[in-house]
């Protein structure tokens, strides 16, 4: 059987608090553990009067009964458990924000007598359920469905990334928020459970992963045993790429936060829709899963991926209509521009563009008059320019016999008119919009060509009444 993801894995093995070193299959001097005693509960929702832990509060104690708590791996239900939240080493920020190293617990009933650290991915930030998944393939158990108990914590801040500027919040995310709550978990579980864990164990995945190798530097006294998957050591080049990714998405967001310290900004969310998600990793999947020799849904051949995928080709541009934000129009007949122009004024926090091509602009050239009188801050036309009617057979437009369609433009009163026949020109146009500094006429060179087409649906109902819901309207 082919082996997948050869080197998905990094397994740092701890004994006696020391790091082994991974030799070859043979034998080995090493000592072996005993087993672990299992052990019953014993306490869990006076836990917050029982327990003495310094610099902590337990904010809630529930016990929760077999199968309630669903949708974790595995089909079996997850055992009967308690389930213990709270704070460590609350206090005031050098940014004026409250901090604290949020995490919970879930104790079985039935305990092996171990204990799990889930240390979490990405910026952590947010406390996941403590279930200890274990990754890789198709896993079909947890550490908690097994009896470990087990700890999630948000790595000492929560919210957006502003939580770098505190010196602190850093160090808790670095290292130090795995050095508090380890002796604070088991003494914890000596409470719980009369007696502390016998095994202990630390795992994760990418910043998991980041977690386990820095625990195995940092607390190898504290653990028997340490998994690291995939882990991502290499902070400043993943922050780097991070920024980058946020930058990509910022310029292709449809809408702003409305509230908090981001209002205004671009919603990052709302740049690639979950069902363009989908359509990419779907193509993705079908472009490349047998470059690995094994047809099974996973792309183990990356690089070979990435010699024969090509977004531009590969997967359609407009998804058919996908897009909740944009209002697609059939036969508009030169009336683009003037809905834009309403909208623009309707909503005058949002930023509108029209995308028209030059021959439905020339049919409706008497709009830009109006446009050019009421210069809404947040207005941007974009004419696609073919120099041809491209719906009604491909006779030649007026652009392509003289006009100058940025010169009418300006004339109408639209100062900022521009041409651009060249993709480097975008990034321009697109920080014109978010700018949102006055009217922008955009006129965009493209070859008469018959590239193949991505048709939108032409129920105008279904389009209309999407487009007010995005808009936040009732549909009618």
């Amino acid at each position: 059987m082919r082996k997948k993801h050869p080197n998905a894995f990094v397994v740092v093995a701890l004994v006696s608090g020391a790091a082994t070193s991974l030799t070859a299959c043979g034998g080995s001097d090493e000592p072996s553990l005993a087993a672990a005693t299992p052990g019953t509960l014993v306490s869990c929702t006076d836990l917050a009067t029982k327990a003495v832990l310094a610099g902590t509060t337990l904010t809630s104690t529930t016990l929760v009964a077999s199968g309630g708590l669903t949708g974790m791996q595995g089909d079996r239900p997850v055992p009967e458990h308690c389930l213990v939240k709270g704070r460590m080493h609350e206090r005031k920020g050098s940014d004026g924000r409250d901090y604290a190293i949020g995490f919970e617990m879930r104790l079985p009933t039935a305990w092996n007598g171990r204990y799990f650290y889930q240390a979490n991915g990405g910026i952590d930030g947010s406390v996941v359920t403590a279930t200890g998944p274990v990754g890789g393939g198709s896993p079909t158990t947890n550490a908690l469905q097994m009896g470990f108990a087990v700890l999630s914590s948000d790595a000492g801040h929560s919210g957006p990334p502003w939580w770098g500027i505190d010196p602190q919040a850093r160090l808790d995310y670095g290292y130090q928020a795995v050095g508090s709550l380890t002796p604070m978990a088991k003494n914890l579980i000596k409470t719980a459970y009369g007696k502390a864990p016998d095994r202990s164990y630390l795992g994760g995945c990418s910043n998991g992963g980041r977690h386990a190798l820095v625990g195995a530097a940092r607390y190898a006294d504290q653990y028997d045993g340490i998994l690291a998957g995939a882990p991502g050591f290499h902070l400043p080049k993943a922050a780097m790429a991070q920024m980058w990714k946020v930058q990509q998405y910022a310029s292709i967001a449809t809408s702003t936060v409305a509230t908090g310290a981001d209002a205004g900004k671009p919603d990052i969310t709302s740049a690639v829709t979950p069902a363009e998600f989908k359509l990419l990793g779907d193509k993705i999947v079908a472009k490349c899963d047998a470059l690995d020799g094994l047809s099974d849904g996973i792309v183990s051949d990356v690089k070979a991926c990435q010699a024969v995928f090509n977004v531009n080709t590969d997967v359609p541009t407009c998804a058919a209509g996908a897009r909740d934000g944009t209002y697609y129009l059939w036969g508009a007949l030169g009336g683009a521009a003037s809905l834009g122009l309403g909208l623009a004024l309707a909503q005058p926090d949002r930023p509108v563009v029209v995308i028209t091509g030059d021959g439905e602009q020339l049919m409706g050239i008497g709009s830009l008059a109006t446009v050019g009188v009421k210069q809404p801050r947040n207005l941007t036309l974009v004419v696609l320019d073919n120099g041809h009617f491209g719906e009604t057979g491909m006779q030649q437009s007026h652009s392509s016999l003289g006009t100058d369609l940025v010169a009418v433009a300006r004339g109408f009163g639209i100062p900022d008119a521009l041409s651009m026949d060249h993709i480097d020109g975008c990034d321009d146009v697109v920080q014109r919009i978010r700018a949102g500094a006055g009217t922008a006429f955009v006129q965009v060179f493209i070859e008469a060509s018959e590239p193949p087409r991505a048709l939108p649906p032409r129920d105008g109902p279904f389009i209309k009444n999407r487009f007010r819901a995005a808009l936040g309207l009732q549909p009618f």
